[in-house]
Protein backbone atom coordinates (compact mmCIF):
# COMPACT_ATOMS: atom_id res chain seq x y z
CA UNK A 1 0.00 0.00 0.00
CA UNK A 2 3.04 2.55 1.03
CA UNK A 3 4.64 2.12 -2.58
CA UNK A 4 1.39 2.27 -4.25
CA UNK A 5 0.59 5.51 -2.68
CA UNK A 6 4.36 6.84 -3.32
CA UNK A 7 3.69 5.84 -6.88
CA UNK A 8 0.11 7.77 -7.24
CA UNK A 9 1.56 10.69 -5.68
CA UNK A 10 4.33 10.85 -8.00
CA UNK A 11 2.33 9.84 -11.33
CA UNK A 12 0.21 12.52 -10.01
CA UNK A 13 3.08 15.19 -9.75
CA UNK A 14 4.83 14.03 -13.23
CA UNK A 15 1.28 14.30 -14.74
CA UNK A 16 0.18 17.67 -13.49
CA UNK A 17 3.82 19.10 -14.94
CA UNK A 18 2.54 16.81 -18.16
CA UNK A 19 -0.54 18.87 -18.21
CA UNK A 20 0.53 22.25 -17.81
CA UNK A 21 3.40 21.82 -20.53
CA UNK A 22 0.85 20.65 -22.90
CA UNK A 23 -1.48 23.74 -22.34
CA UNK A 24 2.06 25.80 -22.23
CA UNK A 25 2.62 23.87 -25.82
CA UNK A 26 -1.03 24.64 -27.51
CA UNK A 27 -0.49 28.37 -26.30
CA UNK A 28 2.56 28.74 -28.76
CA UNK A 29 3.34 26.01 -31.31
CA UNK A 30 4.79 27.42 -34.25
CA UNK A 31 7.69 28.13 -32.03
CA UNK A 32 7.58 24.66 -30.62
CA UNK A 33 7.69 23.40 -34.11
CA UNK A 34 10.09 26.88 -35.48
CA UNK A 35 12.63 26.50 -32.55
CA UNK A 36 13.47 22.99 -31.88
CA UNK A 37 14.45 22.67 -35.75
CA UNK A 38 16.95 25.35 -35.81
CA UNK A 39 18.47 24.32 -32.40
CA UNK A 40 18.22 20.55 -34.35
CA UNK A 41 20.27 22.18 -37.13
CA UNK A 42 22.61 23.92 -35.19
CA UNK A 43 23.77 20.83 -33.22
CA UNK A 44 24.15 19.30 -36.72
CA UNK A 45 26.98 21.07 -37.49
CA UNK A 46 29.10 19.04 -34.89
CA UNK A 47 29.25 16.81 -37.54
CA UNK A 48 31.89 18.91 -39.25
CA UNK A 49 33.69 17.59 -36.61
CA UNK A 50 33.13 13.67 -36.82
CA UNK A 51 36.30 11.95 -35.96
CA UNK A 52 36.37 7.92 -36.82
CA UNK A 53 37.90 5.28 -34.62
CA UNK A 54 38.76 1.87 -36.51
CA UNK A 55 41.28 0.18 -35.24
CA UNK A 56 39.84 -3.30 -33.30
CA UNK A 57 42.74 -3.00 -30.48
CA UNK A 58 41.47 0.42 -29.38
CA UNK A 59 37.83 -0.42 -29.85
CA UNK A 60 37.64 -4.15 -28.44
CA UNK A 61 40.15 -4.02 -25.46
CA UNK A 62 39.81 -2.61 -22.37
CA UNK A 63 41.17 1.03 -21.79
CA UNK A 64 44.14 1.23 -18.93
CA UNK A 65 44.44 -2.47 -18.68
CA UNK A 66 47.34 -3.69 -17.06
CA UNK A 67 48.52 -5.54 -19.91
CA UNK A 68 48.96 -2.50 -21.84
CA UNK A 69 50.06 -0.45 -19.38
CA UNK A 70 53.07 -3.34 -18.74
CA UNK A 71 53.67 -3.06 -22.67
CA UNK A 72 54.06 0.58 -21.76
CA UNK A 73 56.95 -0.13 -19.58
CA UNK A 74 58.15 -2.66 -21.73
CA UNK A 75 58.17 0.04 -24.69
CA UNK A 76 60.25 2.17 -22.76
CA UNK A 77 62.65 -0.14 -21.47
CA UNK A 78 63.21 -2.10 -25.01
CA UNK A 79 63.56 -0.18 -27.75
CA UNK A 80 61.80 -1.32 -31.50
CA UNK A 81 65.02 -2.80 -33.84
CA UNK A 82 62.45 -2.74 -36.67
CA UNK A 83 64.46 -0.24 -38.59
CA UNK A 84 67.85 -2.24 -38.10
CA UNK A 85 67.50 -6.08 -36.83
CA UNK A 86 63.97 -7.07 -36.74
CA UNK A 87 62.82 -9.64 -35.32
CA UNK A 88 58.82 -10.51 -35.00
CA UNK A 89 59.12 -12.08 -31.87
CA UNK A 90 60.79 -8.81 -30.20
CA UNK A 91 57.74 -6.93 -31.54
CA UNK A 92 56.01 -5.34 -28.36
CA UNK A 93 53.22 -3.77 -30.27
CA UNK A 94 50.78 -4.94 -33.47
CA UNK A 95 52.68 -5.85 -36.41
CA UNK A 96 52.52 -4.26 -39.32
CA UNK A 97 52.10 -6.41 -42.52
CA UNK A 98 50.88 -7.62 -45.72
CA UNK A 99 50.10 -11.35 -46.43
CA UNK A 100 50.21 -12.98 -49.58
CA UNK A 101 49.31 -16.80 -49.47
CA UNK A 102 49.71 -18.99 -53.25
CA UNK A 103 47.68 -22.13 -54.21
CA UNK A 104 48.54 -24.06 -56.45
CA UNK A 105 45.99 -24.28 -58.79
CA UNK A 106 44.04 -27.58 -59.27
CA UNK A 107 45.13 -28.96 -56.04
CA UNK A 108 48.43 -29.56 -57.24
CA UNK A 109 51.54 -30.12 -55.21
CA UNK A 110 53.22 -26.35 -54.81
CA UNK A 111 56.68 -27.76 -54.54
CA UNK A 112 57.85 -27.43 -57.73
CA UNK A 113 59.85 -24.99 -59.58
CA UNK A 114 56.84 -23.82 -61.16
CA UNK A 115 55.08 -22.63 -58.69
CA UNK A 116 58.10 -20.96 -56.59
CA UNK A 117 59.32 -19.36 -60.15
CA UNK A 118 55.91 -17.64 -60.29
CA UNK A 119 56.05 -16.96 -56.66
CA UNK A 120 59.11 -15.23 -57.25
CA UNK A 121 58.08 -13.11 -59.59
CA UNK A 122 54.55 -11.97 -58.29
CA UNK A 123 57.30 -10.95 -54.91
CA UNK A 124 59.55 -8.79 -57.30
CA UNK A 125 55.80 -7.02 -58.26
CA UNK A 126 54.63 -6.24 -54.80
CA UNK A 127 58.39 -4.98 -53.68
CA UNK A 128 58.29 -2.78 -56.48
CA UNK A 129 55.09 -1.52 -55.90
CA UNK A 130 54.70 2.86 -55.60
CA UNK A 131 52.88 5.00 -54.27
CA UNK A 132 52.90 8.55 -52.88
CA UNK A 133 54.32 8.91 -48.87
CA UNK A 134 52.93 11.45 -46.59
CA UNK A 135 55.25 14.30 -47.82
CA UNK A 136 54.13 13.85 -51.44
CA UNK A 137 56.87 11.51 -52.83
CA UNK A 138 57.50 8.71 -54.59
CA UNK A 139 57.70 5.69 -52.20
CA UNK A 140 58.04 1.80 -52.67
CA UNK A 141 58.51 -1.13 -49.72
CA UNK A 142 62.14 -0.53 -49.23
CA UNK A 143 61.40 2.96 -47.62
CA UNK A 144 58.96 1.70 -44.86
CA UNK A 145 60.01 -1.95 -44.36
CA UNK A 146 61.54 -3.72 -41.78
CA UNK A 147 64.96 -4.47 -41.40
CA UNK A 148 67.30 -7.50 -40.69
CA UNK A 149 70.87 -7.60 -41.76
CA UNK A 150 70.68 -4.56 -44.22
CA UNK A 151 67.39 -6.07 -46.27
CA UNK A 152 63.98 -5.92 -46.06
CA UNK A 153 62.31 -8.98 -44.05
CA UNK A 154 59.72 -11.25 -46.18
CA UNK A 155 58.91 -13.70 -43.93
CA UNK A 156 59.32 -17.15 -46.00
CA UNK A 157 61.55 -15.74 -48.64
CA UNK A 158 63.48 -18.63 -47.72
CA UNK A 159 62.08 -20.82 -50.32
CA UNK A 160 64.46 -18.63 -53.23
CA UNK A 161 67.50 -19.99 -51.47
CA UNK A 162 70.23 -22.20 -53.13
CA UNK A 163 69.63 -24.89 -50.23
CA UNK A 164 66.01 -25.04 -50.49
CA UNK A 165 66.06 -25.02 -54.15
CA UNK A 166 68.50 -27.67 -54.03
CA UNK A 167 66.24 -29.40 -51.55
CA UNK A 168 63.65 -29.32 -53.29
CA UNK A 169 65.09 -30.92 -56.68
CA UNK A 170 66.23 -33.59 -54.60
CA UNK A 171 62.74 -34.43 -53.04
CA UNK A 172 64.41 -33.85 -49.43
CA UNK A 173 62.93 -30.54 -47.92
CA UNK A 174 63.28 -31.63 -44.15
CA UNK A 175 60.45 -30.58 -41.98
CA UNK A 176 60.00 -28.71 -39.80
CA UNK A 177 63.23 -27.39 -40.79
CA UNK A 178 67.11 -27.16 -40.20
CA UNK A 179 68.85 -25.75 -37.75
CA UNK A 180 67.68 -21.87 -37.30
CA UNK A 181 65.83 -22.19 -40.42
CA UNK A 182 62.08 -23.16 -39.70
CA UNK A 183 59.69 -24.05 -42.16
CA UNK A 184 56.66 -24.09 -40.02
CA UNK A 185 53.97 -21.25 -40.84
CA UNK A 186 55.27 -20.73 -44.76
CA UNK A 187 53.58 -24.61 -45.72
CA UNK A 188 50.06 -24.84 -45.85
CA UNK A 189 47.89 -28.37 -46.46
CA UNK A 190 51.45 -29.86 -45.67
CA UNK A 191 52.41 -34.36 -45.89
CA UNK A 192 55.16 -35.06 -44.00
CA UNK A 193 56.87 -38.32 -44.54
CA UNK A 194 59.91 -39.39 -42.00
CA UNK A 195 60.76 -35.88 -41.76
CA UNK A 196 60.77 -34.83 -45.51
CA UNK A 197 58.29 -32.42 -46.88
CA UNK A 198 56.58 -34.58 -49.58
CA UNK A 199 53.39 -32.40 -50.18
CA UNK A 200 52.52 -29.02 -49.83
CA UNK A 201 48.91 -26.95 -51.23
CA UNK A 202 49.68 -23.21 -50.07
CA UNK A 203 52.92 -20.82 -49.38
CA UNK A 204 52.17 -18.04 -47.24
CA UNK A 205 54.85 -15.08 -47.37
CA UNK A 206 54.54 -11.63 -45.05
CA UNK A 207 55.97 -8.56 -45.56
CA UNK A 208 56.87 -6.43 -42.52
CA UNK A 209 56.62 -3.23 -42.26
CA UNK A 210 58.45 -1.25 -39.66
CA UNK A 211 55.35 -0.17 -38.06
CA UNK A 212 51.95 0.74 -38.10
CA UNK A 213 51.73 4.85 -39.56
CA UNK A 214 50.03 6.59 -42.38
CA UNK A 215 52.58 6.09 -45.28
CA UNK A 216 52.15 2.04 -44.48
CA UNK A 217 48.30 2.29 -44.61
CA UNK A 218 49.50 4.23 -48.48
CA UNK A 219 51.54 1.26 -49.29
CA UNK A 220 48.60 -1.26 -47.54
CA UNK A 221 46.05 0.62 -50.49
CA UNK A 222 48.45 -0.17 -52.98
CA UNK A 223 49.15 -3.46 -51.97
CA UNK A 224 45.68 -4.45 -51.72
CA UNK A 225 44.45 -2.27 -55.47
CA UNK A 226 47.52 -4.49 -57.14
CA UNK A 227 46.67 -7.99 -55.98
CA UNK A 228 42.87 -7.40 -56.89
CA UNK A 229 43.82 -7.24 -60.49
CA UNK A 230 46.68 -10.04 -60.61
CA UNK A 231 46.37 -13.53 -61.25
CA UNK A 232 48.96 -16.26 -61.54
CA UNK A 233 49.32 -18.58 -64.65
CA UNK A 234 49.75 -21.53 -62.29
CA UNK A 235 49.07 -20.38 -59.04
CA UNK A 236 45.85 -18.87 -56.82
CA UNK A 237 46.62 -15.56 -55.00
CA UNK A 238 45.20 -14.28 -51.21
CA UNK A 239 46.29 -11.29 -49.63
CA UNK A 240 45.42 -9.41 -46.29
CA UNK A 241 47.37 -6.88 -44.03
CA UNK A 242 47.34 -5.81 -40.81
CA UNK A 243 44.38 -3.79 -40.96
CA UNK A 244 42.17 -5.60 -43.25
CA UNK A 245 39.96 -6.47 -39.88
CA UNK A 246 39.63 -2.87 -39.58
CA UNK A 247 38.47 -1.96 -43.14
CA UNK A 248 35.83 -4.61 -43.64
CA UNK A 249 34.20 -3.79 -39.64
CA UNK A 250 34.53 -0.19 -41.77
CA UNK A 251 33.04 -1.39 -44.75
CA UNK A 252 29.79 -2.79 -43.44
CA UNK A 253 28.94 1.30 -42.62
CA UNK A 254 28.11 2.02 -45.83
CA UNK A 255 25.60 -0.89 -45.97
CA UNK A 256 24.57 -0.02 -42.65
CA UNK A 257 23.35 3.67 -44.51
CA UNK A 258 21.27 1.85 -47.02
CA UNK A 259 19.46 0.13 -45.00
CA UNK A 260 18.60 2.83 -42.32
CA UNK A 261 17.09 4.98 -45.10
CA UNK A 262 15.04 1.61 -45.83
CA UNK A 263 13.99 1.36 -42.35
CA UNK A 264 13.00 4.95 -42.01
CA UNK A 265 11.04 4.45 -45.23
CA UNK A 266 8.98 1.04 -43.57
CA UNK A 267 8.58 2.96 -40.54
CA UNK A 268 6.76 6.22 -42.18
CA UNK A 269 4.78 3.39 -45.31
CA UNK A 270 3.59 1.16 -41.40
CA UNK A 271 2.85 4.34 -39.28
CA UNK A 272 0.91 6.11 -42.40
CA UNK A 273 -1.14 2.98 -42.28
CA UNK A 274 -1.55 2.21 -39.16
CA UNK A 275 -3.50 5.55 -38.50
CA UNK A 276 -4.98 6.48 -41.90
CA UNK A 277 -9.08 7.04 -41.29
CA UNK A 278 -11.67 7.46 -44.03
CA UNK A 279 -12.75 10.54 -41.81
CA UNK A 280 -10.91 13.53 -42.52
CA UNK A 281 -11.30 14.98 -38.47
CA UNK A 282 -9.88 11.33 -37.19
CA UNK A 283 -7.33 11.01 -39.25
CA UNK A 284 -3.78 10.56 -37.36
CA UNK A 285 -1.13 10.28 -39.88
CA UNK A 286 0.20 13.04 -40.57
CA UNK A 287 0.88 12.76 -36.75
CA UNK A 288 2.85 9.38 -37.36
CA UNK A 289 4.64 11.14 -39.63
CA UNK A 290 5.54 13.84 -37.76
CA UNK A 291 6.46 11.26 -34.91
CA UNK A 292 9.08 9.29 -37.15
CA UNK A 293 10.63 12.65 -38.39
CA UNK A 294 11.33 13.33 -34.80
CA UNK A 295 12.77 10.27 -33.93
CA UNK A 296 15.14 11.29 -37.12
CA UNK A 297 15.75 14.54 -36.15
CA UNK A 298 16.45 13.24 -32.74
CA UNK A 299 19.58 11.02 -33.95
CA UNK A 300 20.92 14.32 -36.09
CA UNK A 301 20.67 16.13 -32.95
CA UNK A 302 22.55 13.50 -30.82
CA UNK A 303 25.03 12.80 -33.26
CA UNK A 304 25.71 16.49 -33.74
CA UNK A 305 26.28 17.09 -30.54
CA UNK A 306 28.66 14.03 -29.34
CA UNK A 307 30.91 14.80 -32.38
CA UNK A 308 30.95 18.17 -31.51
CA UNK A 309 32.46 17.45 -28.36
CA UNK A 310 35.26 15.15 -30.04
CA UNK A 311 33.91 12.16 -29.36
CA UNK A 312 35.36 9.35 -31.78
CA UNK A 313 32.80 7.66 -33.85
CA UNK A 314 33.00 4.12 -33.68
CA UNK A 315 31.44 1.31 -36.24
CA UNK A 316 29.15 0.14 -33.80
CA UNK A 317 27.43 3.23 -33.52
CA UNK A 318 26.09 2.83 -36.96
CA UNK A 319 23.49 0.45 -35.55
CA UNK A 320 21.67 3.40 -33.09
CA UNK A 321 19.55 5.01 -35.57
CA UNK A 322 17.99 1.54 -35.61
CA UNK A 323 17.39 1.33 -32.02
CA UNK A 324 16.29 4.95 -32.14
CA UNK A 325 14.01 4.79 -34.37
CA UNK A 326 12.01 1.64 -32.84
CA UNK A 327 11.92 3.62 -29.43
CA UNK A 328 10.71 6.96 -30.97
CA UNK A 329 8.18 5.25 -32.81
CA UNK A 330 7.27 3.19 -29.53
CA UNK A 331 6.55 6.56 -27.92
CA UNK A 332 4.71 7.94 -30.93
CA UNK A 333 2.52 5.06 -30.63
CA UNK A 334 1.88 5.51 -26.84
CA UNK A 335 0.83 9.20 -27.88
CA UNK A 336 -1.76 8.55 -30.08
CA UNK A 337 -3.06 5.92 -28.27
CA UNK A 338 -3.55 8.28 -25.44
CA UNK A 339 -5.13 10.62 -27.52
CA UNK A 340 -7.61 7.85 -28.97
CA UNK A 341 -8.34 7.38 -25.81
CA UNK A 342 -9.67 10.69 -25.29
CA UNK A 343 -12.40 10.27 -27.54
CA UNK A 344 -14.64 8.17 -25.27
CA UNK A 345 -14.93 10.86 -22.41
CA UNK A 346 -18.38 12.35 -22.02
CA UNK A 347 -18.74 15.41 -24.04
CA UNK A 348 -16.96 17.58 -26.49
CA UNK A 349 -13.80 18.37 -26.07
CA UNK A 350 -11.30 20.90 -27.22
CA UNK A 351 -8.38 19.83 -28.87
CA UNK A 352 -5.91 21.64 -26.49
CA UNK A 353 -7.97 19.49 -23.53
CA UNK A 354 -7.09 16.38 -25.73
CA UNK A 355 -3.75 17.19 -25.96
CA UNK A 356 -3.35 18.38 -21.85
CA UNK A 357 -4.83 14.58 -21.42
CA UNK A 358 -2.83 12.63 -23.32
CA UNK A 359 0.45 14.31 -22.00
CA UNK A 360 -0.93 13.49 -18.42
CA UNK A 361 -1.63 9.57 -18.90
CA UNK A 362 1.02 8.74 -21.75
CA UNK A 363 3.91 11.10 -20.56
CA UNK A 364 4.40 9.25 -17.22
CA UNK A 365 4.75 6.22 -19.11
CA UNK A 366 7.08 7.74 -21.64
CA UNK A 367 9.28 9.56 -18.50
CA UNK A 368 9.32 6.03 -16.92
CA UNK A 369 11.08 4.20 -20.03
CA UNK A 370 12.93 6.89 -21.37
CA UNK A 371 14.70 6.97 -17.66
CA UNK A 372 15.10 3.50 -17.56
CA UNK A 373 17.27 3.38 -20.95
CA UNK A 374 19.01 6.73 -19.55
CA UNK A 375 20.01 4.98 -16.61
CA UNK A 376 21.02 1.86 -18.56
CA UNK A 377 23.31 3.63 -21.10
CA UNK A 378 24.93 6.10 -18.49
CA UNK A 379 25.75 2.24 -16.46
CA UNK A 380 27.01 1.34 -20.29
CA UNK A 381 28.90 4.75 -20.65
CA UNK A 382 31.59 4.11 -17.55
CA UNK A 383 32.65 0.78 -19.75
CA UNK A 384 36.17 -0.16 -19.94
CA UNK A 385 35.60 -1.02 -23.78
CA UNK A 386 35.88 2.36 -25.93
CA UNK A 387 33.43 0.17 -28.42
CA UNK A 388 31.01 0.27 -25.74
CA UNK A 389 31.73 3.31 -23.79
CA UNK A 390 31.02 5.51 -27.20
CA UNK A 391 28.21 3.79 -28.41
CA UNK A 392 25.85 4.43 -25.10
CA UNK A 393 27.15 7.94 -24.73
CA UNK A 394 26.21 8.40 -28.60
CA UNK A 395 22.49 6.36 -27.90
CA UNK A 396 21.88 8.03 -24.34
CA UNK A 397 22.00 11.47 -25.40
CA UNK A 398 18.97 10.90 -27.89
Amino acid sequence: MVCLKCYSKVENFIGTKFESYAGFVCKWPWYFIIIPLVIDALLGIGFINLQSESSSERLFTPQNSQASKDRTTLQTIFSSSSSQNFNSLSKLDAEAYGDVIFEAKQGKNILAQQYISEIRSIVDTITSLTFSDTSGSTSNFSKICAINNNKCVIDGTVIFSAPFNASLHANNIAYPGTGATSLQGIFGNIVVSGGILKNASYIRLRFQLKQKSEDATKWFEAFKNKLQALSGNVTNIFYAHSESLDEELNANIGGDIIFFSLTFTLMIIYATSATTNNRCVSDRQNLAKAGVLGAALAILGSFGIVAGCGLEFVSIVATMPFLIIGIGVDDMFLLLSGLAETYDCKGPLEPEDRIKMTMRTSGVGITITSLTDLLAFLIGATSSFMSVRNFCIYTGLY
